[in-house]
């Protein structure tokens, strides 16, 4: 079955940006990467006066910003202040248009979107109700960071496919789970 969105799940650090590469590098049609903390790392970056580097490296995004609080945590507080003034779907409808966007108004056939960062079951939901499928990444060695407490690390998503990233193996590993993903349940 073909899917039009691949939405990846997981906690942090569990490898979803590293799946969703290798995914990105499989497939032979257009195929994009969206977040859809995308729009918050973008007003971040412009407000701060910060590269996009502090949003989306691993060790930066755990580097302090100040006062305790990392860029991670600036972004979570960033993420609940705009679904508190603007609702609770802001993220999935800004993704929704981008997707719209891509899709209708340029001359792409078929686009792929793959969305790594499904935190909420209406995100997954808005995927699955766009010929969507979600990719859970179970990272067996998650580091522990004060991130973890927030709401989004917190909630299990209602996935189609699990990955197991057992840090303790190679990066080929994982290389082998996302072929084997990718040739079952995407192609």
């Amino acid at each position: 079955m073909k899917h039009d969105i691949i939405g990846i799940a997981g906690k942090a650090h569990a490898g979803k940006d590293t799946v969703a590469n290798f995914l990105l590098s499989l497939f032979q049609v257009p195929t994009y990467i969206y977040h859809f903390a995308d729009p918050i790392k973008q007003h971040l970056c412009d407000l701060l006066k910060v590269d996009i580097r502090y949003f989306n490296d691993t060790k930066l995004k755990e580097s302090i910003y100040r006062d305790d609080l990392t860029y991670r945590m600036l972004m979570q507080n960033t993420g609940d202040s705009f679904k508190k003034i603007f609702g609770e779907t802001v993220f999935v409808d800004i993704a929704n248009k981008h997707y719209t966007n891509l899709k209708f108004n340029t001359s792409l056939i078929n686009p792929i979107l793959i969305i790594p960062d499904v935190r909420y079951e209406y995100e997954a939901e808005w995927i699955k109700n766009n010929s969507g499928i979600i990719i859970y990444v179970d990272n067996m060695n998650s580091l522990t960071t004060t991130s973890n407490t927030h709401s989004s690390e917190s909630i299990m998503i209602d996935y189609d496919i699990i990955i197991r990233n057992d840090k303790s193996q190679s990066m080929q590993h994982l290389l082998e789970q996302v072929d084997h993903v990718y040739f079952k349940h995407l192609q």
